[in-house]
């Protein structure tokens, strides 16, 4: 009994796939839709460029699915500097107290001298052996604006500290200086120079710290620079300090990394949901969208309409008359010529049916009818089969 069931259980299921692909197809062939040639060409172009975008993004995902570089510190480090100040005052009728402090406008007349306070701290988040140098440099330099730029007349440095060694260990530094600038011997200098050269231009009094720095480990070595600087105008009555007095730096050492990157599932799936839409689209276009285009009876017909549509008359019926009556005419343009001479108005009837349609004109006399008939083509008519003509 067993082996007698195998065939007829293969049999049916068969039969059942025959079915299924027999509705799919009744199905598709109902759905079937008409459209003008040069329509159809539009949407399968669209289609097509739509596949070949898909294509491409589906290809491009994939191969931007294998690496990237990442950029991964090592080495971190920062470097901080402060120009911290003090202006100690000569003996005067004004201040009391003999010293002022930062960020006040200071009487050049009762000004004894400055006293600077540099410090300069180095931090690496990991050891690592750290040296460098610094030095003091004092510029006293004539300017004028010209341009709306600071240009330089003329300058001259003074070294106040000598270049100097410095080292740290753990990857760290601290430094700290003290120093003591007389204001009446640089302004003293400025007006010299003024007065042998002649040159008069504002002056002023700038001191930096240039600071250079070296830290290196296992990670590699970096190599880095800070200068803070501290700027008061000489040979005015009152002045204010300015400057870039507490500059910060960071900095560090890097490595790319190569790190294997995975497909973007959901975007493949998107881009396949799209690729086979896209496909769908196009085998419907070109299997199951009938291509239609305008008769030349149709043709003839607007034609007519369009010349002599004011002249014809529509019938709800078709005129049956004995044959001995009906005297045929040639041409649509020799039934308005006969319409007008009898002073007769030009009837139409428009005959509907498969193989069978046509355009019946006719001009009536007393005893006679004349008629014109212009038969469709056999060919595939652009406009559909109904009981009007859609273009009236």
């Amino acid at each position: 009994m067993g082996r007698r069931k195998g065939p007829v259980f293969l049999k049916n299921l068969i039969l059942d796939i025959e079915i299924l692909f027999s509705d799919l197809k009744n199905i598709f062939q109902k759905s079937q839709i008409t459209m003008m040639k040069k329509t159809r060409t539009i949407f399968t172009a669209v289609v097509t460029l739509g596949l070949i975008v898909l294509a491409a993004l589906m290809v491009w995902t994939c191969l931007s699915a294998g690496t990237e570089q990442n950029t991964t510190v090592k080495y971190q480090y920062v470097q901080k500097a402060n120009l911290d100040y003090k202006v100690f005052l000569k003996s005067n009728p004004l201040y009391e107290q003999g010293v002022l402090g930062m960020g006040k406008v200071y009487p050049s007349l009762f000004v004894n001298y400055l006293q600077p306070t540099l410090s300069y701290e180095f931090s690496g988040d990991k050891p690592a052996d750290v040296k460098g140098n610094y030095s003091v440099i004092a510029t006293v330099a004539g300017v004028q604006i010209e341009d709306k730029k600071e240009k330089i007349l003329w300058s001259k440095d003074f070294l106040l500290v000598p270049k100097t060694n410095f080292n740290g260990s753990e990857g760290k530094v601290q430094l700290e200086k003290e120093l003591s600038l007389s204001y009446d011997t640089f302004n003293q200098f400025a007006a010299e120079v003024q007065k042998t050269t002649e040159i008069i231009s504002n002056v002023t009094l700038s001191l930096k710290w240039p600071i250079q720095v070296e830290a290196e480990n296992e990670d590699g070595l970096i190599k880095d620079e800070l200068t803070p600087k501290l700027i008061m105008p000489l040979g005015k009555k009152y002045f204010e300090i300015s400057g870039d007095l507490d500059p910060e730096k960071t900095g560090a050492i890097e490595e790319l990394v190569e790190a294997q990157v995975p497909i973007d599932k959901s975007k493949i799936i998107l881009l396949s949901s799209g690729l086979v839409l896209c496909l769908l689209a196009l085998l419907y276009l070109r299997r199951f969208v009938k291509v239609v285009t305008p008769s030349l009876w149709g043709n003839k017909v607007k034609e007519v309409f369009k010349k002599h549509g004011e002249r014809l008359v529509g019938l709800e019926k078709e005129i049956s008359l004995p044959r001995e009556k009906i005297i045929k005419i040639k041409s649509i343009d020799d039934m308005v010529l006969l319409a007008d001479e009898m002073c007769r108005p030009i009837y139409y009837y428009h005959r509907t049916g498969v193989g069978n349609e046509s355009l019946s004109f006719y001009v009536l006399s007393e005893n006679k009818v004349y008629i014109y008939e212009l038969m469709a083509e056999n060919t595939n008519v652009l406009f559909p089969q109904s009981d009007s003509l859609p273009f009236l």
